[in-house]
């Protein structure tokens, strides 16, 4: 109980998030926020394989702290009918850069209803869907820029602009 302190006694929903990506930054005990309010943490980090594909997946389970979350209404604290709610209406989980030095990473919740509700199962608690973080967004692009096919374009332009410079 001393080292424990009233942790012990605060109530928390489990809750489960699949990510497809590296989780390289996240450790046990890494926040999770909701729009930067901090309302839990990382408990957990399994790795999951989709079989047959043989497909690693990481499996991130999560303690949320009820009392951290207020709903219209005036209700404080959030019980399980409230997340999958709050889950059907848009919340997913992403990762992070808590810091660019260190490559801490947390777990962001926020609302992204146009997003889909792809959801693994298997986790034994309810499921957060995810979403890509914004850095693997920007790796996704840049990889299907096709750089090769965009360097060979580049020097036939060149080419024939120096063409059209040698002819004028």
């Amino acid at each position: 109980l001393m080292f424990a302190g009233s942790s012990l006694f605060t109530a928390r929903l489990r809750v489960v998030a699949f990510f497809q990506d590296s989780v390289a930054g996240l450790t046990i005990g890494s926040p999770v926020t909701l729009r930067g309010v901090r309302v839990g943490s990382v408990q957990n980090l399994k790795v999951y394989i989709k079989l047959p594909d043989m497909v690693p997946v990481i499996r991130v389970y999560m303690d949320i702290r009820p009392g951290q979350v207020s709903w219209t209404g005036g209700s404080d604290g959030a019980d399980v009918a409230d997340l999958e709610l709050a889950v059907k209406t848009g919340l997913r989980a992403q990762l992070s850069t808590q810091s660019l030095v260190t490559g801490q990473v947390s777990v962001s919740l926020d609302f992204h209803p146009e997003t889909p509700v792809n959801l693994i199962g298997g986790g034994g608690a309810i499921e957060i869907p995810t979403i890509p973080s914004d850095f693997q967004r920007i790796k996704d692009e840049i990889a299907d820029l096709k750089l090769p096919d965009l360097a060979d374009k580049a020097r036939t332009a060149l080419t024939a602009i120096d063409q059209i410079v040698g002819e004028l």
